[in-house]
């Protein structure tokens, strides 16, 4: 892991959490599963900066915002072209993190 990402990205998210999402959820069952998943994702791009391979690191970055994302259109409010946002960055970190695990293999 990389511990400065681990601490920034979970700063990042526990704020996007408490200052914006926390008001909309007013489920606390569902708080607390959605505040899991997001410690999830934090230990996730911490571990993608750990491997120093830059397609790692821009996979789970483009996973999170899609996750954002999902989370601003259900909670917040309706995304325009949510569908075509959700899906490209979903897409893009799948096709990153597929490429990044060739070039790590081939070498």
């Amino acid at each position: 892991f990389n511990l400065p990402a681990l601490g920034v990205f979970s700063l990042v998210l526990l704020l996007y959490l408490l200052l914006v999402l926390r008001p909309k959820i007013e489920d606390k069952v569902l708080f607390w599963a959605v505040c899991g998943y997001t410690a999830i994702s934090a230990l996730v791009i911490a571990a993608a900066f750990g491997t120093r391979q830059p397609l790692f690191v821009l996979g789970a970055l483009l996973i999170a915002l899609s996750d954002c994302i999902i989370a601003w259109n259900k909670f917040v409010r309706p995304v325009r072209y949510d569908e075509v946002l959700i899906l490209s960055t979903y897409y893009l970190a799948q096709i990153s993190i597929g490429i990044g695990s060739w070039v790590l293999i081939s070498a």
